[in-house]
């Protein structure tokens, strides 16, 4: 007697519907992954071509992370007491040029009076809060280099702000908006120097002396 085999490897024909439904499938699985190779991706294109996102990312790390240090922190502290001192500075510039009349010839005596109240806050804040010092002063290492440093930028500063506030002088008549300029002159001339008195302070003059164990 003659039996019949069937094999269970024979082909199955798969119908149009099918096909289509498959390529579609095929279709929409690659624009997944073209859009998940794309986010993760560094580099995300705008309308100025390809930015590296992930390199943006790693500077604002950095910058957080430095700011969060010791060293980032004093920076903070710094610019603080600066920002402070210019303060000072402008209050003391107006009233003795505005209200006491030292204008004219007499914006020397404004400028010194400016610069002593402005330095003397900035070394106690400087000293005490930004470099966390404590106990006396040293003469010597401290309050002579800072003094020093401080009256040689006042030195420099003097021909350019008695240029400036001549000529402020010559052509404005109206006291508030002369006032205004004299004072946005005399914070852009200590502005110039203010990165250049950090490291002088930073590296020299609070700079940890302690021996290294």
């Amino acid at each position: 007697m003659t039996s019949l085999s069937l094999t269970s490897q024979q082909p199955i024909l798969a119908t149009p519907g099918a096909t289509s439904a498959q390529a579609r499938l095929k279709i929409s699985s690659r624009n997944d992954d073209e859009t998940d190779m794309s986010l993760n991706s560094p580099y995300v294109a705008n309308e100025h071509g390809p930015v590296s996102s992930g390199i943006m990312q790693s500077r604002i790390r950095a910058l957080v992370s430095h700011a969060r240090s010791e060293k980032g922190r004093r920076k903070v502290r710094f610019l603080s007491v600066s920002a402070t001192a210019v303060l000072v500075s402008l209050v003391v510039l107006g009233f003795c040029y505005s209200v006491l009349g030292w204008d004219g010839k007499y914006s020397i005596l404004s400028q010194i009076a400016s610069f002593v109240t402005s330095t003397v806050a900035s070394f106690l804040l400087n000293r005490r809060w930004v470099f966390q010092k404590s106990g006396r002063s040293d003469f010597m290492k401290e309050v002579a280099p800072f003094w020093s440093l401080a009256i040689a930028q006042f030195l420099i500063s003097i021909p350019f702000f008695q240029w400036g506030r001549s000529a402020v002088e010559a052509r404005v008549d109206a006291k508030l908006v002369r006032l205004a300029l004299i004072l946005a002159l005399n914070v852009s001339i200590y502005g110039v120097m203010l990165i250049g008195k950090f490291l002088f302070f930073d590296r020299v003059l609070f700079a940890d002396r302690k021996p290294a164990s």
